[in-house]
Formats: structure tokens, C-alpha cells, sequence
């Protein structure tokens, strides 16, 4: 009996043993999983500062990489837009002397023809200077022009010393009107003589319906000419042409008008008669 308990006791006690036993295991596995964490969390804690770090350092080589690019960009548009600027100047600058290489030869071109021109009219200029017209002057078959003329100067004129370089009768336009006749004087002083005496034609019987009056250029020629058209057209009746001039034609009366007045011709010799002039 005493044994049973006795071993009953022993059995009790080796149970609480183990009991207690398993309760220290227990609680020393506790403290391993608390020392653990509590290490872990201290390793976390390292991480975390070591990343905060890291994520600074890229942050700040990250800023200085981009301020680095823009500077780079920066300097690469300077340099684009300096080179753009010099091949647009030099596009603009070539175009530009070429345009102007044009315009100048284009301008040499006409230049040179107008001196042409101007030489080409100054070789066709006639100097009349020394010329003068002789109208309504009778026409004669096989006749010497400045021996008729000659007759003229010396009868109808009264000029007795003076010398003719040339004298030519132009084809008449006007049917049954003589030719005009150019006369070129040796000097521009025989021309002046010839001017001053050439009222004393109205005096001559032979010369009386014969006109002089001094050369004058094709242009002028053809004003005067339109002038004369005009007034014949338009007021025939009031007015008239007296060389290059318009005049109020005179009243004239019955007896004025009549075949044997004298005033019936004109009280001027001078160009305001067409006797079949020149064109």
C-alpha cells in the first residue's frame, strides 16, 4: 500500500515536473520569438534609414542629371538657333545679291538700250537751224529746183549775196498743189535774211501766192497740222492758224471780198497756208 502510494507520488510529482517543464519551454520559446521580433524590428528599422538614404541619394543625383540635360538642351537650342540664324542670313543674303544681280543687269540691259536709243535719235536729228520752207512755188517740167529758187531769193526777196547749200522739192500730197520746197542755207545769218524780207513776196507778180517760213520738225509739223484741222472743223468762220498760232479770222465786207480787191489775199506771207506740205 504504501508502495502503490508511493509510487502514486513519484508518478504525481514527475507529471508536475513535466509540467513545469513544458511551462519553462513555453515560455523560453516566448522570450526567443519576442527577442527575435524585437531584433527584426531593429533590422527593419536599419532598412527603412538605409532606403530613406538611397531614395535621397537618387533623388539628388536625379535633380542634378535633369538640371545637367536642361543645360544640355539649353546650349544645343543656342547652337541650332545660331546656326539657323546664320543659314536663313545666308539664304536671305545669297537671294537677296541674286535678285539684285538681276535687277542691275536688268537695268545695265535697258540702260544700254536707251543709249542706243539716244544715239540712234541724235544720228537722225537734222540740224534746221539753217533751213527754211518755200510753199505754193510753181513746179516746172524738167526744172532746176535751185535755180528756181535762186530766182526767188534774188526777185521776189531782193537778196542779191546770197549763197544756197541745197535746195529739194517734196512729193506733193495735195492734187494740183506744187511740192513743198527745203531749202538749206550756207549760214544761219542767209536764213535770217530770208525770214526778214519774205513779206516783200505779197508785192511780186510772180511771186505773190508763194509762201516762206522757217523748217520745223516732223512732230511739230503734225501739231500744227491737227491745230489747223481743228479750226477748220470746229469754227472755220471765227478763227485761223498763223504758223503756230490761232487767230480771230478778220471781218471782211462785200467789197473786200470781191476778184479784184486786193485784200482778198492773205496780209502776211508766212506758214499758215498748207501748200501741199510735207508728211
Amino acid at each position: 500500500m504504501a508502495k502503490e502510494l508511493k509510487g502514486r507520488f513519484t508518478r504525481a510529482s514527475n507529471r508536475k515536473n513535466s509540467v513545469v517543464s513544458g511551462q519553462g519551454d513555453i515560455m523560453a520559446d516566448q522570450q526567443d520569438k519576442q527577442e527575435h521580433l524585437l531584433q527584426g524590428s531593429h533590422d527593419n528599422s536599419d532598412i527603412l534609414e538605409k532606403m530613406e538614404s538611397l531614395f535621397t541619394s537618387l533623388k539628388t543625383e536625379l535633380k542634378n542629371d535633369i538640371s545637367s540635360f536642361k543645360q544640355s538642351v539649353d546650349r544645343r537650342l543656342d547652337s541650332l538657333e545660331s546656326d539657323m540664324s546664320k543659314t536663313i542670313q545666308e539664304a536671305v543674303d545669297t537671294a537677296v545679291k541674286g535678285e539684285l544681280s538681276k535687277m542691275k543687269n536688268h537695268m545695265d540691259s535697258e540702260v544700254a538700250r536707251l543709249e542706243r536709243r539716244i544715239d540712234s535719235i541724235n544720228i537722225q536729228t537734222v540740224d534746221l537751224s539753217c533751213n527754211f520752207v518755200i510753199k505754193g512755188l510753181p513746179e516746172r517740167e524738167n526744172e532746176s529746183i535751185v535755180d528756181e529758187v535762186h530766182h526767188l531769193v534774188k526777185d521776189g526777196l531782193g537778196i542779191n549775196d546770197m549763197e544756197l547749200e541745197s535746195a529739194d522739192r517734196k512729193p506733193s500730197f495735195v492734187e494740183n498743189n506744187p511740192g513743198v520746197v527745203v531749202v538749206k542755207c550756207k549760214s544761219k545769218a542767209d536764213r535770217v535774211k530770208v525770214m526778214k524780207n519774205k513779206r516783200k513776196l505779197k508785192d511780186s507778180d510772180r511771186f505773190s501766192r508763194v509762201f516762206v517760213q522757217t523748217d520745223k520738225p516732223r512732230k511739230e509739223r503734225q501739231y500744227e497740222a491737227n491745230m489747223r484741222m481743228l479750226v477748220e472743223t470746229l469754227c472755220k468762220d471765227t478763227l485761223q492758224v498763223r504758223g503756230d498760232r490761232i487767230c480771230k479770222k478778220p471781218q471782211m465786207s462785200a467789197a473786200s471780198n470781191s476778184p479784184g480787191s486786193s485784200r482778198g489775199r492773205p496780209t502776211q506771207n508766212n506758214g499758215g497756208r498748207t501748200q501741199g506740205g510735207r508728211r
